[in-house]
């Protein structure tokens, strides 16, 4: 194993390269085969759909009107719709961005790994992040959502900041700062979680040597892009009054007040499932086997902290305290999701690092891989995106309808609609096994029974002009 990883550390210039490669055909390999998602996904489809066809990039819109429940600001929109201009309408160019964001991330991550991590350790770990889910699973990895592209923004913040730490240059620091601002137009203040962690590391690495002035321009530098989309919004955004969350407003109100303040404080928020241990539960699915490593190594490296007057690598304190941040308030939040802590990600990887320092190294480096390839090997025979990939994903009968009223249905109405959109077809009948929902042109419902009877036994729970909606 030893040689295998000296012969790779060869090929120095080309190894962030080759793995940001291999990530790129996995994350590719997933975004062709899964069939597309509803919510975030779907819905960040029909916004650039929208935003090609109205001309407006800078108020996000579904169904011809103002998006109410999407407020976010428009970076990733921008970035899909240029993918829908350059490659069409399809589900897989809805995802080439997030698969593009991914690839920089491993080569970014690699980056930021050897500026302290020697390389067969690098290897090592950044094999482990694209193998597990953490990386390539929906919502972080290969679907068109938020957290990819947020990922990819705070390692390369990160990066910048580690090369400030190295280097106690401040153009660096302000480098990072610019980029941590850009990821406000990712996904708005939620960048923000990730500052505190910084600014703690900054306080602490810099206490004995605090310079003002070179702080407060780093602070500029990073209020810089937030600030200009207010100001945006308040001279061109339009008003958000009766929309999603029974806001008023425009999409400051909405993203501020009622999206975050809602998320984090509201218990009457939509989904909201205030579970203090929502955030180990997330672990758990993430990481797997590598679980217990990451809580008997954070565990340690507490235990350096203290035992060491603070003199531990700075990444290992970096990570530490990204890890115990995010811990925290994710698990105060009123409503969250698995997804929410993919910016710890890299943190975790450089925590498990330190696995490598505690004997010999080659069956350390034997049971690390073990371990990635249970993970995955876990994902491709039990989880329900392969089960998606495997099983029969819709059902199209091409015949004549309308596709006026799709609107009319439930949340889960995103994906027919982004689907119907990207086919330039009208949809008669959808069906997908994973959510057990049919969607059924009223005109041609009885032609539908006579070719599947089960449908008699199914319930209608919506109507519309032209279609049924119906569930088991």
């Amino acid at each position: 194993m030893n040689q295998l990883m000296l012969r790779l550390t060869n090929l120095k210039p080309l190894l962030p390269l080759l793995l940001s490669f291999i990530a790129a055909i996995l994350l590719a390999l997933l975004a062709y085969y899964v069939p597309v998602h509803e919510w975030d996904e779907s819905r960040n489809g029909i916004n650039a759909i929208e935003m090609l066809g109205n001309g407006d990039w800078l108020n996000l819109h579904y169904a011809g009107k103002v998006d109410t429940w999407n407020a976010k600001p428009p970076l990733l929109i921008w970035c899909i719709a240029l993918s829908f201009k350059i490659f069409g309408i399809s589900v897989f160019a809805l995802r080439i961005p997030s698969i593009i964001c991914g690839a920089l991330f491993i080569y970014f991550f690699y980056l930021t790994s050897r500026l302290f991590i020697k390389p067969s350790i690098t290897i090592a770990i950044t094999i482990g992040l694209i193998f597990t889910k953490i990386f390539y699973l929906d919502h972080i990895g290969f679907t068109a959502d938020f957290d990819g592209m947020l990922n990819l923004i705070i390692i390369m913040a990160t990066y910048f900041y580690f090369k400030f730490i190295l280097t106690q240059q401040s153009k660096f620091l302000h480098f990072a700062s610019l980029i941590l601002g850009i990821g406000f137009w990712v996904k708005g203040p939620a960048i923000i979680l990730f500052c505190i962690p910084v600014l703690i590391h900054y306080l602490i690495t810099t206490y004995k040597s605090f310079n003002l002035k070179r702080s407060l321009i780093a602070l500029g530098w990073f209020l810089i892009l937030p600030l200009l989309w207010i100001f945006l919004i308040l001279l061109f955004g339009k008003p958000h009054d009766g929309g999603f969350y029974g806001q008023s407003g425009n999409a400051i109100h909405t993203l501020l007040f009622n999206d975050l303040v809602g998320r984090a404080l509201d218990s009457d928020f939509p989904n909201a499932q205030p579970v203090w241990y929502q955030f180990f539960s997330f672990v758990n699915i993430y990481f797997q086997l590598f679980e217990a490593f990451i809580y008997i190594c954070l565990g340690y490296l507490i235990f350096l902290y203290y035992k060491s007057g603070k003199t531990i690598p700075t990444f290992y304190l970096f990570s530490g305290i990204v890890f115990i941040i995010y811990m925290i308030c994710i698990s105060l939040m009123k409503e969250t999701h698995r997804w929410y802590i993919a910016p710890i990600s890299a943190s975790v990887f450089w925590i498990l690092s330190m696995v490598f320092n505690w004997g010999k190294s080659r069956w350390l480096y034997a049971i690390f891989y073990l371990l990635i390839a249970i993970n995955f090997g876990d994902f491709l025979m039990n989880s329900r995106i392969m089960k998606e990939v495997n099983g029969p994903e819709q059902k199209f009968f091409d015949t004549v309808s309308t596709l006026d009223s799709i609107t009319f249905l439930p949340y889960f109405s995103q994906r027919i609609f982004f689907i119907a959109r990207s086919n330039h077809t009208p949809i008669d009948f959808f069906y997908h096994p994973g959510d057990e929902h049919v969607i059924c042109s009223i005109k041609h419902f009885e032609k539908f029974v006579e070719q599947f009877p089960s449908l008699c036994d199914m319930h209608i729970i919506a109507t519309g002009k032209d279609y049924l909606l119906l569930d088991h």
